[in-house]
């Protein structure tokens, strides 16, 4: 089906990114169909899930979400850019090696992140698409409290019983230490720009979108990992 098909008799449309950020150019080339579909289409509105801070960002797919976001506006569509924070999803991902070696190396310092779960931008983008708003808006759809690494740790040590110490590194150490543990090579950069972009305050954003979207919070970082016990504990001990 094409997206002209796709899209015939649609008055709001939710665009959500896609995950092709190995080739360089095919995800924007990708979003940009999209939005001139929607155009072709009639679409009154259109919706989309970027990033916090892209015009800024250190993160090497940040021009992807910026580039949208401006072919968006250029569009002359109503529209609502929802920018999401890094899901909380990633830390089942880490906290295992983190829990496992008792040590979380960071190059982040004291910069906060309000990491949110997908089931939460799940309930925000439908709350969005629900409310027939014909405004061209930017919201941040966030976690309810932008956290150190430090006081993630400190919730992590607390639900798993066990000690973790923070480690502040550079850059440069991040990045050599993750390829020794055997990280593969293309995500090293991700991770280092992700760091240096909590340092930099680029993931400090507090808001309550969520709650305004949906009528409830998104779930705190504690309260998500103790629902996510039993996946974290298990991959940590393997």
């Amino acid at each position: 089906m094409s997206l002209d098909t796709a899209l015939k008799d649609i008055d709001r449309v939710l665009i959500i990114s896609t995950d092709r950020i190995d080739i360089p150019g095919l995800r924007l080339k990708q979003h940009r169909n999209a939005v001139d579909a929607a155009v072709r289409a009639g679409v009154e509105h259109i919706l989309y899930t970027s990033m916090l801070n892209p015009e800024r960002s250190l993160i090497p797919f940040a021009p992807d979400h910026f580039g949208t976001e401006q072919a968006i506006e250029q569009s002359g569509l109503d529209y609502s850019i929802l920018r999401v924070s890094w899901y909380a999803e990633n830390l089942l991902g880490s906290l295992p090696g983190v829990l496992a070696s008792g040590k979380w190396f960071t190059s982040a310092g004291s910069g906060r992140i309000a990491y949110v779960p997908r089931e939460d931008v799940a309930r925000a983008c439908a709350g969005a698409l629900a409310s027939r708003s014909g405004t061209r808006e930017r919201l941040n759809i966030t976690g309810p409290v932008p956290q150190t690494i430090a006081e993630i740790a400190a919730i992590a040590s607390k639900l798993f019983g066990k000690q973790i110490d923070v480690v502040q590194i550079s850059d440069d150490e991040l990045k050599e230490g993750l390829l020794a543990a055997g990280v593969p090579a293309a995500y090293v950069p991700l991770i280092v720009a992700t760091d240096a972009s909590i340092r930099g305050g680029h993931f400090d954003v507090p808001t309550d979108a969520v709650k305004r979207l949906t009528g409830t919070d998104a779930q705190s970082v504690e309260s998500y990992l103790r629902a996510n016990r039993a996946a974290v504990s298990g991959a940590a001990t393997k």
